[in-house]
């Protein structure tokens, strides 16, 4: 429950001297592009505020405010489980690859086919540990451009 915030200052509203400054930017008459910003009013909130001006008869100042505290915090659920998985299987990952090589690397005695075979475990497990780190590249990258992607309708 919001309460009745009839009569405060935007900044003692919200909290967030950002926004404030977007609202003192917009009634100059300047251009305010839509910013992703923090309101501590109750609760913390991220959000995405849009702030312009409206020569009316009124002459207003609008405020359009996207709650992406729920969103933000799944992006963060994901992008710490997929590193958390890209972690845990480079240590299995690490170990297979080490313990092929240590059979490679001691025993004389292996045949051509064996050989071939603990090859292809390095390899795979090679192409694995790549899929492992891409995994979290595209991650990282993908919550960087949700982080750049704005709504700029009114």
């Amino acid at each position: 429950m919001v309460p009745n915030l009839v009569g405060q200052s935007i900044l003692g509203a919200t909290l967030s001297r950002e926004l404030s400054d977007m609202v003192e930017s917009a009634h100059k008459g300047l251009r305010v592009d839509p910013n992703e910003l923090t309101i501590r009013q109750g609760k913390e909130r991220s959000v995405i505020a849009k702030v312009w001006h409206a020569n009316t008869l009124h002459d207003r100042i609008y405020i359009s405010i996207y709650d992406m505290t729920d969103l933000r915090r799944l992006e963060r659920a994901r992008k710490d489980f997929v590193a958390n998985v890209s972690h845990e299987f480079r240590t299995p990952m690490a170990t297979i690859r080490a313990m092929t090589e240590t059979i490679l690397d001691d025993q004389p005695d292996l045949q051509a086919t064996q050989i071939q075979y603990l090859n292809k475990i390095v390899n795979e497990v090679d192409r694995l540990t790549r899929i492992s780190d891409d995994l979290l590249t595209l991650s990282v990258a993908e919550s960087n451009l949700r982080r750049c992607s704005i709504p700029t309708n009114s």
